[in-house]
């Protein structure tokens, strides 16, 4: 089976997404020459990304223009765009589907040992946490608090647990937690 694996930065109040426009939105994430080794080493564990679609309208105007580590590999794997309307896209490697849930599910169920990795692209992960479909988080704790932006988790969702199964410290303070859903008791 496959896994699917969600990777996302947040602040330490759960902001995964800041106000404002364009770079305002993600300026207070931490970047070093570790967290871009880490990139790099992530992206090797992957055989496909998965992006909501302002994630992945952000990605697919960047990433062509770049040639470093991180671009090589974001534009030489195989992409998913989530869409929730019919799109196309130019990027090399990559497709769009307006049905996430059948389409990570499909992947997840593939015979292979294969990590679709999410980035950011909190609505998808809200949907695809929804219907049992992430198998791993991987949240990196920023330490700053915004105070207000968009939650990683919408609010109003049922109680969710998991186990954590490694954390690791940078040298920027940045905190990632690796954690497996729990499996959800009905009430």
């Amino acid at each position: 089976m496959s896994r699917v694996v969600l990777t996302v930065m947040v602040s330490l109040d759960g902001i995964f997404d800041g106000l404002g426009e364009g770079g305002e939105r993600i300026d207070w994430m931490r970047a070093d020459s570790e967290r871009l080794d880490y990139s790099v080493e992530l992206l090797d564990s992957a055989t496909t990304l998965v992006f909501g679609w302002r994630t992945f309208e952000g990605m697919s105007s960047y990433w062509p223009h770049q040639s470093d580590p991180v671009a090589e590999r974001m534009n030489g794997l195989p992409k998913l765009g989530c869409s929730r309307s019919p799109r196309s896209t130019s990027w090399n490697n990559a497709r769009v589907t307006s049905d996430a849930v059948a389409e990570i599910a499909a992947l997840r169920a593939r015979n292979d040992e294969g990590i679709a990795l999410i980035m950011g692209s909190a609505d998808l992960a809200n949907s695809l946490t929804a219907h049992g479909l992430i198998d791993e988080y991987r949240i990196a704790i920023n330490p700053v608090v915004l105070a207000s932006g968009v939650p990683l988790f919408a609010p109003g969702r049922s109680r969710l647990q998991f186990d954590v199964v490694d954390t690791r410290i940078f040298a920027s303070g940045i905190v990632e937690i690796r954690c497996t859903p729990k499996p959800q008791l009905a009430s």
